[in-house]
């Protein structure tokens, strides 16, 4: 998976993810948590529609989003982005 970040003005953050499987290989599911918190699905193959971008507030100070994927056969990769706000900021996440 790939992860690219970019500041489009001061108080918003966007996080862009593109997942490239191996080659015959499925992807299952995306999701991704803050700071520990719950985790949120990005998308998953049973639903075929893509999942609007999600937008979430990030608290002042040091944000860890941790990006998790989940290939057909169980396997999980993790990607992690750290985002430092100075002032709060909106993150928004969507697919690439």
């Amino acid at each position: 998976m790939v992860v690219s970040t970019s500041v489009v003005d001061n108080n918003r953050v966007i996080v862009t993810y593109v997942v490239r499987p191996g080659v015959g290989v499925r992807t299952q599911e995306v999701s991704y948590s803050i700071n520990g918190g719950a985790s949120r699905v990005v998308y998953s193959i049973g639903n075929v529609n893509d999942f609007e971008p999600t937008v979430v507030n990030l608290a002042t100070g040091t944000n860890e989003i941790v990006f998790t994927v989940t290939d057909a056969a169980g396997r999980v990769g993790m990607y992690t982005v750290q985002v430092i706000a100075v002032n709060p900021v909106v993150l928004q996440v969507s697919r690439g």
